[in-house]
């Protein structure tokens, strides 16, 4: 089966039936949404990079890779050799960038599956030269530069010298330099253009090594929070995460802009009464001051990982919140409905998206929390175990 009748058969399957006890369902229309926005903030001269790292951020690598290159993006970028691989199994043919350093013992795989590495320092890059010299190929390379002092990347002051020699190695093609923009996280406007300077200088300073060979280079800066708010940051391409899936990556973000991609549902599956003064839980104790009716989901912090960072996790049924009745359990929740007599069992639940005039996003799950808006992705890292619907 080609992988855009994997995908269609995805997004034309059936909502799920009553006999699904828990679900994720990405929302396709909201998918297409983000990438027009970001698209018309850009402009058309530019080239968009997904980033799909993570299993696409819990929503599914293969599915969302085919389905945002059939929507014009152009380039993908993950962390891992086995990520990469696992889209090149899949059919996948677009550039993938690997933004995570890799073992030596992996630069086979580089040639064998075509994937583009990070490089960052002078003695990798004299590894991958020769295992490419070896196969008598040419590995197209990313450079990165570091301005954040978080170890990833070469640093500014030695970035020249490096790039000079990483320059006169056979077999290896500059393709694209760029760096991870952190302080636009922060929304630090001063800091970001003092870290746009500094790459600018490299570039000045190694412009003849970077075009020495006559093949444009992409250099990429702009991030999601870049994507949003500094143009100057947009460069070549651009790498979009977090705002391709409806996430914030920043405190304020206008949640306006785009649309949250996923939602994490689940059902009813028992309905029961605990007496005023009854004691519930494991390592907790839980004495309502009068008879309580609770909701039983099939769901739990094996399933989705957030709910262990929440002393009270909320819910919507019948497009109204509800609280749960103590933490969540490894594989159930507890949830109490005594204010919504009307709650059934088999009635869906909603614990990440939005049901009535109701909402649970990312980052109200996150204000809940000890995480910073910067991790909000993580919101997404949901169990495998739970099926993944893509809808329209």
């Amino acid at each position: 089966m080609t992988m855009n009748k994997i995908i269609d058969k995805a997004i034309n399957e059936l909502p799920p039936q009553k006999d699904v006890a828990a679900w994720v369902e990405i929302n396709t229309q909201h998918l297409s949404h983000n990438v027009q926005f970001i698209r018309a903030k850009i402009g058309p001269e530019r080239q968009i990079m997904a980033v799909v790292k993570a299993n696409a951020y819990g929503h599914g690598a293969v599915e969302i890779a085919t389905y945002l290159l059939n929507s014009g993006v152009q380039h993908l970028a993950v962390a891992t050799v086995e990520e990469g691989l696992e889209l090149r199994k899949a059919g996948i043919k677009a550039p993938i960038l690997l933004l995570n350093s890799i073992l030596p013992e992996q630069i086979s795989k580089l040639l064998d599956y075509q994937l583009t590495p990070t490089i960052y320092t002078v003695a990798f890059a004299e590894k991958v030269s020769i295992e490419a010299k070896q196969r008598g190929a040419e590995l197209p390379i990313h450079l990165r530069l570091d301005l954040a002092s978080n170890g990833l990347g070469m640093l500014p002051d030695q970035a020249v010298y490096q790039i000079k020699q990483i320059s006169r190695l056979p077999h290896l093609l500059i393709e694209g330099i760029y760096t991870h923009l952190v302080s636009a996280y922060r929304q630090d406007a001063k800091q970001v253009a003092e870290d746009i300077q500094s790459f600018e200088n490299v570039l000045s300073s190694c412009r003849e090594e970077l075009q020495a060979r006559g093949v444009p280079i992409f250099r990429h800066v702009a991030s999601s929070p870049s994507i949003l708010n500094y143009p100057s940051a947009y460069y070549d391409l651009v790498r979009a995460g977090t705002c391709l899936y409806g996430l914030p990556s920043f405190v304020n973000q206008d949640g306006l802009l785009l649309k949250p991609v996923m939602s994490v549902k689940s059902r009813v599956c028992d309905i029961q009464y605990i007496e005023k003064g009854e004691m519930r839980g494991y390592y907790y104790s839980v004495f309502p001051e009068s008879k309580v009716r609770v909701a039983t989901l099939p769901i739990g912090y094996s399933h989705i990982p957030f709910l262990l960072l929440l002393k009270k996790p909320q819910v919507l049924i019948g497009g109204q919140k509800a609280s749960a009745f103590g933490p969540a359990n490894m594989s159930h929740l507890f949830v109490d409905v005594t204010h919504l007599p009307e709650t059934r069992i088999g009635d869906e639940v909603v614990l990440l998206g939005a049901q009535g005039n109701e909402k649970l996003y990312a980052q109200d799950i996150i204000a809940e929390t000890d995480l910073d808006i910067s991790r909000c992705e993580s919101i997404c890292f949901i169990s495998e175990s739970i099926p993944r619907f893509f809808v329209k």
